[in-house]
Order: structure tokens, then sequence, then C-alpha cells
């Protein structure tokens, strides 16, 4: 059966893992007061981030319509016999339920949409591992079951560079910014079923390192087997530091590198790093 693996922008898979697994990613839109702008389609993650910061005003993000995925989901099935739709989470989004009204509008038992209850490339490794299950010949029930079993199981972490995002957004006081600017202070955030959840600060870049690693450590997490995600905001050099120190402490699978786009960066802001991994 031919199936073909759909996600959103949010999942920020870089374009040449999209293109070589086969994977179609429906953009969302940010808004600058200028112009709206398809995330990954009509601005690229540098031009964002340079508009971002020169930017006074905090740019609005924008979910994907019930009518694309409508038009999305007619043009795939004239190909493919089954999709699988794999989403940010709907928590944070109403892209989810965008895509459940399409589906609903088209009336198919070949559609199936999965909420990821997460943000950015943390569920970006879960489409992947679905697409390569495609590739691989695994029938639709083995790629739904597995997708469902790393959605219950996958750990994110985030360190957010800088508060001033947080604040425009309204997710931080004045106060508490201010603050966290001079203590040099990290937030280590984590998602908790479907929503961002803060759950220690630190301070400075090297301590949320060792804060997650003794995090990996306490939890007895074994990772010989598995791939662990990391991405960037705009700090590639901090990335490189974070992958070489997983690499001098643990044994892994695979690392797979990504970039955080337009929609997670308005909110996240310019150098924020994560980490994801199966528990």
């Amino acid at each position: 059966m031919s199936i073909r693996i759909i996600t959103d922008s949010v999942s920020d898979i870089p374009k040449s893992i999209s293109n070589e697994l086969n994977i179609r990613v429906v953009p969302l839109s940010v808004n600058f007061e200028d112009k709206v702008y398809k995330d990954g389609v009509d601005i690229n993650n540098e031009e964002f981030f340079n508009k971002l910061i020169s930017s006074k005003k905090l740019p609005r993000t924008s979910q994907v319509t019930p009518g694309e995925f409508i038009n999305v989901f007619k043009e795939e099935l004239l190909e493919h016999e089954f999709l699988i739709v794999i989403l940010m989470s709907s928590k944070l989004s109403g892209t989810y339920n965008a895509a459940i009204k399409a589906k609903e509008y088209i009336n198919s038992d070949k559609i199936v949409i999965i909420d990821s209850k997460a943000i950015s490339f943390g569920y970006g490794m879960i489409v992947i591992e679905a697409a390569r299950m495609v590739i691989n010949g695994k029938l639709e029930v083995e790629v739904i079951d597995k997708i469902k079993y790393m959605v219950r199981n996958m750990q994110y972490f985030f360190v957010v560079d800088t508060l001033e995002y947080l604040l425009k957004g309204g997710r931080l006081s004045k106060t508490e910014a201010v603050i966290g600017k001079i203590l040099n202070v990290k937030p280590i955030i984590t998602i908790v079923d479907g929503q961002l959840k803060a759950i220690d600060k630190v301070r400075g870049r090297k301590k949320a390192f060792k804060w997650i690693f003794n995090w990996i450590d306490q939890n007895k997490i074994d990772l010989s087997d598995k791939q662990i995600g990391i991405y960037h905001a705009t700090s590639k050099e901090n990335l490189n530091i974070l992958r070489s120190a997983i690499e001098k402490n643990y044994t892994f699978k695979e690392i797979i590198e990504s970039e955080v786009g337009s929609v997670v960066g308005t909110h996240a802001g310019p150098g924020c790093l994560a980490i994801s991994f199966l528990k």
C-alpha cells in the first residue's frame, strides 16, 4: 500500500531529509507588519531571525487552515492510498483541529491524523522515523503504532538563551526578564502532555547542559540504541559544543541536527538550543 507521511512546518525537518524521505510539509505562516510569509517557503531561517531581531513588534504566527489541508489531502489521495498526518501539539496551535475538520469534510477513512503533543524537531524525529518505516515497506498499522509509542515516550529539553521574546509574547513579566538578564538565567523547558513547562532555571549555558546530562544519568536513560535530535536557533557554535559533550559522555545510534524555524523562533528567540530522545 502506498503511504504518504505529512507534517506541518513546525516539525523543523531539514529540507534535505524531507526531500530524501518523501515527507510532505505543510507550512504555517508568520506575520510581520510588512508581509505574511509561509514558514520555510517565503522566508528561510536566517532571513526570519534577521527580521525578528530588527523588528520592534513581535510577529504573529498563523495555523494551517482547514481549506489548505483539504487541498493537500485531495492532492495526495490522487497518488497515495493512505495518508498519515503528524502535527504539532493541539494544545499549542489550532493546526491539528484544522486537519481534523479537513478530514471530516473529505470523509475519508484513508487519512489518520496524529497529535504529536510536541513542537519543533522533537516531533520532527517522529516524522522521520515514520517515513523511514514507510520506505522500508512497513504496513500502516505498524507505522501508526510506532508513532504513538514515540509520542508517549519522547523526552524534550529546551534551553532558552534570551528572555526578551518570552517577555514580548506575554509569557514572562518585565521584572522576571530584567532579573533573568542580570543573572544570565537560562530557563530549561520541557513538554508535558502537549504543553510547555518550565522545570528549572540555571545560570549559564554550561550549567544548562550539565543539568540535562544529570537528568539523563539520574533517570538511567540508555541512549546506546537511540537517535538523539539536537536543534538550535542561530546558535550553531553552541550546538557543536552540545554535540561534542554528548559524543564525549554517551554512546548512541545516531545524532540528527536541525534548525528551529520561524514559528517556534518567534517565541523562543535566537540562541535557543534543544535536545530530544526516546526515554
